[in-house]
């Protein structure tokens, strides 16, 4: 069990480096995961768990937000 919990928690780490702000089909999804280093395996499971609720695009100069 905590095995896979840290395996999802690395993979929605790993996802949210993409890029989506031009997502607007699966197709555009998929590719947003495939060009952030996701195989196509791992980014079609992804999708199939999980959804796009709401992307802040990184702004330049932007490294880190702290959240208290």
């Amino acid at each position: 069990m905590a095995t896979r919990m840290l395996f999802e928690q690395a993979l929605l780490a790993e996802a949210s480096y993409a890029d989506f702000s031009n997502v607007d089909n699966e197709e555009n999804y998929l590719a947003a995961l495939r060009d952030n280093g996701f195989s196509a395996t791992q980014a079609e499971e992804f999708v199939d768990e999980w959804v796009i609720v709401a992307h802040q695009p990184e702004e330049k100069g932007d490294r880190f937000i702290l959240v208290d």
